[in-house]
């Protein structure tokens, strides 16, 4: 990794003369190690400015220089393979700064040739194949799909703003060092009552069980494809298989299970049906549903209105007619919109861009199937959320937080428009509060995850550390694994509310179908426990169609990790016991994984646990004070790997090892000789163009989670 990561360092200290580095450059790794944010983005700057000369010079010649093929020869060796598979929170740091770089470079190119009419539409499609073909990045029906998608939006949006490479790197990237100098117009303020005081200690209210206790379903993710096909291919080369596209294959490992698949497929109807009966089968006690979105499946690069409009009419219409006697509480996931991500501001009125037709038909549905009020009309039809009281003394908010998704290119066009929904979380909170009501929170995203946009997470953080204690739940959706988080105030650090993710219906990727049951205090509905309960999907499909998933309950939350009560006390308290116990944490992350054989069989060293540790404590990028001190007893107790994870950014995830069939995950070509070589010629170095605006191309097609 040092010498990694000293390539970098090497080229930006010798750049402007193009020159390569040599074999002492590689070994300077020092000054990379102790460098701070201010260091690595001039790092980035010094290397990106040259790139974009050199890529400017190549539109306008069609020639690759040799500076050029110097230059992306350095970086292209410079990068591991896992760069095009993670998230960027959880990329190697020699990784995140060549992102920065070429994203930065690429950008100033995209922006300016965007604002001057320098290229015609086709002329980018014709890239973008391009890149899709050398790189064997995605199919070309999926890459020129996403890009029919999205690029109308991309265009409009530079167009519109003066937004800068800057910004939408450091949106994009959220590294520290990426976002320096970015707008002030991506930092902004909710109006936060200060009635409360500061918290002064770990929240710790809790109820004692009672036979009067509330139970509440959590259904999230169910992914449903129309087109899946029992005995179809799956493991195609697109990011979701499993479909009659891909015909019937005769090797019959190959084939997709009658009840899905774990290898990059989603679910068909009969086994959504199914899971909802065998739900009402097993549980006559329930109280309340919470759907946390995402009805649509991930073939996002070939999605229509009509399509996400027929999804989604038939599985609420499902979810309906198997729980007609239940309060069904539903918000919006980022599969919903067209295409996939993409939440205009309401000021944004274009029939082409507009957002209003999925508001006006989740307005439609959510009252006449869920039986939600009719006041929750205006603020759906206007953002997608709303808040309903159940009972006396309980409020439900369901939020549309899918525009905090740093991929939704609307961020770029008017980041403001994120604060008027805040504001109205937070103005909701106050009216239950002085009213004396305890709430549960619904959100598709975790707050946690670091493709939510940052400003947005940090002023959610303020909103439910003020209102900590009104809040009794948060429940939230889109990572397909079973986890949770602790929101902990910026002072002090004291533990305020947990969120908890309810997993997946699908399995996409290598997790087992799975729904969660919460089991509530009647008064001020806190979360006494929780149960898992999923089927084990290799053992359902060697049974096929003749026999029903056998659903089991996986674990109870209390009785797994012998926890007192699941207040945020006592929460913080086990995660100081995972930093102190490898096998304890090791559990916990085999039921993050969904207990699913493939899940299984993947190791989790040292880093890996780290990684999950750290995830646990952070609920956004400016506070990872509690990540690091779970960090340093996670070290004292196994002294054979310290961690010293950068400020501003969580640690980075090892690289794991995956199943045998990850076809959209391959090892990217690189250059296989130096380019001072004589011998040496762009043929063989795969085209430099390819590395210096594969990052862009990335950014527009990585849209899969």
């Amino acid at each position: 990794m040092k010498l990694q990561i000293a390539v970098v360092l090497a080229l930006a200290n010798c750049v402007l003369g193009y020159t390569l580095p040599t074999v002492h450059d590689f070994q300077n790794t020092e000054r990379m190690l102790k460098a701070d944010d201010q260091e690595l983005s001039e790092m980035c700057d010094n290397v990106s400015d040259a790139l974009e000369v050199e890529y400017s010079n190549f539109l306008k010649t069609g020639v690759e220089s040799r500076a050029l093929k110097d230059l992306t020869y350095v970086l292209g060796n410079a990068h591991t393979n896992n760069m095009m598979r993670y998230e960027v929170e959880n990329m190697e740091i020699q990784d995140r700064i060549i992102t920065c770089t070429l994203c930065r470079s690429t950008m100033n190119v995209m922006v300016r040739s965007i604002r001057n009419d320098e290229l015609e539409r086709d002329e980018y499609l014709n890239f973008v194949l391009y890149v899709c073909t050398v790189f064997n990045l995605y199919t070309l029906e999926v890459c020129q799909g996403s890009f029919d998608l999205h690029f109308p939006i991309i265009e409009h949006v530079i167009k519109s703003t003066n937004i800068t490479s800057r910004d939408i790197c450091g949106v994009m990237l959220q590294a520290s060092f990426c976002s320096i100098n970015t707008s002030p117009s991506f930092s902004f303020s909710v109006e936060i009552d200060k009635t409360l005081e500061e918290a002064t200690e770990h929240k710790n209210l809790i109820a004692e069980p009672s036979s009067e206790d509330i139970h509440v379903l959590q259904l999230t993710d169910i992914h449903y494809d129309p087109l899946y096909v029992a005995g179809s291919l799956a493991a195609c080369d697109e990011p979701m298989c499993c479909r009659r596209e891909a015909g019937n294959v005769e090797d019959k490992s190959l084939q997709a299970g009658y009840w899905t698949d774990y290898r990059d497929c989603d679910t068909p109807r009969w086994m959504i049906a199914d899971s909802f009966q065998a739900i009402n089968e097993q549980h006559k006690n329930l109280d309340y549903i919470y759907f946390t979105g995402d009805v649509v499946d991930h073939a996002v690069w070939s999605t229509s209105y009509d399509y996400i409009k027929d999804s989604l009419l038939d599985q609420y219409k499902l979810l309906h007619s198997s729980f007609p006697n239940h309060q069904l509480f539903p918000c919006i996931g980022n599969h919903e919109s067209q295409p996939l991500n993409q939440f205009a501001p309401p000021s944004v009125t274009e029939e082409e861009f507009t957002t209003k037709w999925l508001y006006d038909i989740l307005a439609d549905t959510w009252i006449s199937e869920f039986g939600l009020p009719e006041e929750t009309r205006a603020t759906i039809t206007k953002g997608g959320y709303y808040t309903v009281v159940p009972k006396k003394g309980f409020r439900v908010i369901a939020l549309n937080n899918n525009d905090c998704y740093t991929f939704n290119w609307w961020l770029f066009y008017d980041p403001g428009y994120l604060v008027e929904q805040l504001q109205w979380f937070h103005d909701t909170l106050k009216i239950a509060e002085e009213a004396g009501e305890h709430v549960h929170v619904l959100a598709h995203i975790p707050s946690g995850a670091g493709s939510c946009f940052k400003s947005w997470s940090e002023e959610y953080t303020r909103i439910i550390e003020r209102y900590r204690n009104t809040i009794s739940g948060i429940f939230n959706g889109h990572t397909h694994i079973d986890e949770m988080n602790i929101f902990y105030s910026e002072k002090g650090n004291y533990a305020s509310n947990v969120g908890w993710n309810g997993g997946s219906l699908t399995p996409y990727s290598y997790t087992n179908p799975n729904y969660r049951i919460y089991i509530c205090d009647p008064k001020e509905m806190q979360v006494l426990d929780h149960e898992t309960w999923i089927f084990n999907l290799t053992e359902a499909n060697i049974h096929g169609a003749d026999k029903r998933p056998q659903w089991y309950k996986e674990y109870s939350f209390k009785e797994a990790f012998g926890v007192q009560d699941l207040s945020p006390k006592s929460i913080d308290e086990l995660f100081e016991r995972f930093a102190r116990d490898p096998e304890l944490l090791m559990k916990y992350h085999n039921f993050k994984k969904g207990m699913s054989d493939p899940g299984l069989a993947m190791p989790c060293g040292h880093n890996c646990l780290k990684n999950d540790l750290c995830n646990l404590a952070v609920t956004t990028f400016k506070n990872q004070k509690r990540c690091k001190e779970l960090l340093a007893i996670y070290d004292a107790t196994v002294t054979d790997q310290p961690t010293t994870p950068s400020e501003g950014s969580t640690p980075t995830k090892q690289p794991e090892s995956t199943p045998p069939i990850t076809p959209t995950t391959q090892k990217l070509p690189t250059t296989t000789c130096d380019p001072t070589d004589p011998d040496c010629d762009g043929a063989v170095t795969m085209s430099s163009l390819s590395l210096s605006l594969l990052i862009a191309i990335f950014f527009a097609l990585k849209l899969f989670y």
